[in-house]
């Protein structure tokens, strides 16, 4: 439990902070006074949901292939709730090359898109940052979603991506009640605090409290170079939230974190579903009733060690 906490105390580092405690779920917790809620202007109930979208494309014979996945993601988005904003890495370098459906054209018609020849995930988790740190923004509810699959493709890919965007978009998530400010399909704290799959929507005013995503490597670098942890192995960034798994945990980073999720299900926790947990994920996917918003981690702890590895 203590390595956990530790990965997150990494902002003392970075950041003025005080008097620091772990909870039982080994979130971070300052012992001073802590506010209920963000503090933000009221939510306009027509107000639309940014959706910063991180695409890789490789190679452009990869393009048809990322396309589909793109489409069906998309295809969860409503141009009535949401504006999208596209940074694409690599190979596709305007929005007319994903080839979208008829249906998805009002979308596209407000449509962003930034190309990058070489990025990397923290550039799109950055302008999402640099977004919500206006004033006038904070009672917003931004979307962080990405091409999960098109630069690692595995097994049961395309159902996880499907369960992760579902809960990310969701009304439940975008309209999520004051006790949370960070939503997903499912909320981890082990091995670090992340949402599997790294998609969620966020308070901008609990983002803006973040430190730049950019920078934020390299100090979980600093971090864990002065705090070795003895249940990870030195060659497991997963684990300790290293390098490219630094993203997925930088939205719980703050100790003023209050994470909610949607998957009801006691079957699965984090890591790459598999044949005993697929069914669940599936199910999360197709059955609404599976989808019950509550603060998060919603089981015990030992749920979340047992499972993942």
């Amino acid at each position: 439990m203590q390595c956990q906490c530790l990965m997150v105390q990494m902002l003392a580092l970075v950041l003025p902070v005080l008097s620091l405690d772990c909870d039982a779920t080994g979130m971070l917790q300052s012992s001073s006074a802590r506010p209920k809620q963000d503090t933000a202007w009221p939510r306009d109930a027509d107000q639309k949901n940014m959706v910063f979208y991180n695409l890789y494309v490789g190679d452009v014979e990869d393009i048809p292939v990322v396309s589909d996945f793109v489409k069906a993601q998309l295809s969860h988005l409503d141009a009535a709730r949401h504006s999208l904003r596209i940074h694409s890495i690599g190979a596709i370098q305007k929005t007319s090359e994903l080839e979208l459906e008829p249906q998805l054209a009002a979308l596209a018609e407000t449509t962003e898109l930034i190309h990058h020849d070489e990025a990397q995930e923290n550039s799109t988790l950055h302008d999402l940052w640099s977004y919500c740190r206006d004033p006038k923004v904070s009672s917003e509810v931004v979307v962080y979603l990405h091409s999960k699959g098109s630069f690692h493709p595995h097994q049961y890919q395309a159902e996880k991506r499907e369960y992760m965007t579902i809960g990310a978009v969701s009304k439940e998530c975008t309209n999520m009640p004051e006790m949370c400010n960070v939503c997903s399909s499912r909320m981890s704290p082990f091995p670090t605090p992340h949402t599997p799959g790294n998609m969620w929507a966020a308070r901008c005013s609990y983002i803006s409290k973040l430190i730049d995503p950019l920078l934020f490597e390299d100090a979980m670098d600093m971090f864990v170079a002065k705090h070795h942890d003895s249940q990870c192995a030195d060659s497991d960034d997963s684990c300790r939230g290293l390098k490219r798994f630094s993203n997925e945990h930088w939205v719980y980073s703050h100790f003023d974190a209050r994470p909610c999720d949607l998957d009801s299900s006691h079957s699965y926790f984090w890591g790459s579903p598999g044949e005993k947990n697929l069914q669940a994920v599936v199910d999360f996917v197709s059955l609404a009733p599976a989808r019950v918003l509550q603060p998060a981690p919603r089981f015990d702890f030992k749920s979340y060690r047992g499972a993942g590895w």
